[in-house]
């Protein structure tokens, strides 16, 4: 299964443009894992 985000529906749960548009742009994520892994590193800025 496939995670998918679009840059309004992470706008809509967090203020962080950047986080949004990074999310959405890094997607689709193939595990949820990968897309937990990937949020934590931009919010980390790594």
């Amino acid at each position: 299964m496939a995670f998918q985000f679009e840059e309004r529906e992470l706008l809509a749960c967090c203020g962080s443009t950047r986080f949004a548009r990074e999310m959405a742009r890094l997607s689709p994520f193939a595990t949820y894992d990968q897309a937990l892994e990937m949020a934590r590193d931009i919010w980390l800025n790594n």
